[in-house]
């Protein structure tokens, strides 16, 4: 059977936030399709509350939601995260709304109401950009370059595979490149309610270490890990 674009979306976490009851449970169904999990939020702050915990691949948020508003649950997101994939579902078109939605950067803006085959079109667009990303080779240090598609480690004469936990650590930090990924960050993320401990998490970051240089993963006590380029 021919692979499809969408398969990519098979490992991610999808967040929608979104205050009308009907369209948030209608989009997390139809995510459930494609996605690996899902997430709800009624609100802005409570989706900031759950991305600080889960660290989403894609956000789905309306425009306009109580508490905090999606504009502003962007902002606050973008200002340490600018790899989380974005779709604006709105269905307001008031042009202050509209430049300040652009600024934000989305990847996709969808109107409401929109159709089952509008939806999938943007499902397709972020898998293709998600498909994108992981063709990077993104520079290290000491000229070790990390080939994301590949969970591998290069250099001029050697080539490293990544275990799954590493990976999935190294591709966190760098999400968050130079800001600190706390310890319930990691452990949603890379353990994904797996059994964890502190020793697994200091074998795993003592790994990854060895591999991509020791002073670019920095420990910040008691509190998580950041990598620093």
């Amino acid at each position: 059977m021919q692979e499809s674009v969408l398969d990519i979306l098979k490992s991610t976490t999808a967040i929608i936030a979104e205050d009308d009851k009907i369209i948030r449970e209608n989009v997390s169904q139809s995510l459930g399709f494609f996605c690996k999990n899902i997430l709800e939020a009624k609100d802005g702050k409570e989706a900031l509350n759950i991305y600080n915990q889960k660290s989403p691949e894609i956000l789905f948020t309306d425009i306009k939601m109580p508490n905090l508003s999606g504009l502003d649950l962007i902002e606050k997101i973008r200002e340490k995260d600018d790899g989380i994939f974005i779709v604006i579902i709105s269905a307001h078109s008031e042009i202050d709304l509209l430049r300040r939605a652009i600024r934000s950067q989305p990847e996709e803006y969808i109107i409401k109401p929109f159709s089952q085959n509008e939806f999938i079109e943007t499902l397709e667009r972020i898998a293709n950009k998600i498909k994108k990303k992981e063709s990077q080779k993104i520079k290290l240090s000491n000229g070790v370059q990390f080939i994301v598609a590949n969970s591998e480690l290069k250099t001029e004469d050697k080539t490293t595979q990544l275990s799954p936990k590493e990976a999935t650590l190294l591709n966190l930090l760098l999400r968050y490149k130079n800001y600190l990924v706390s310890y319930e960050q990691i452990w949603e993320v890379v353990w994904q309610g797996e059994s964890y401990s502190e020793d697994a998490l200091r074998s795993v970051i003592l790994s990854l270490r060895k591999k991509v240089g020791k002073e670019v993963i920095k420990n910040i006590s008691k509190t998580g890990y950041k990598i620093e380029l």
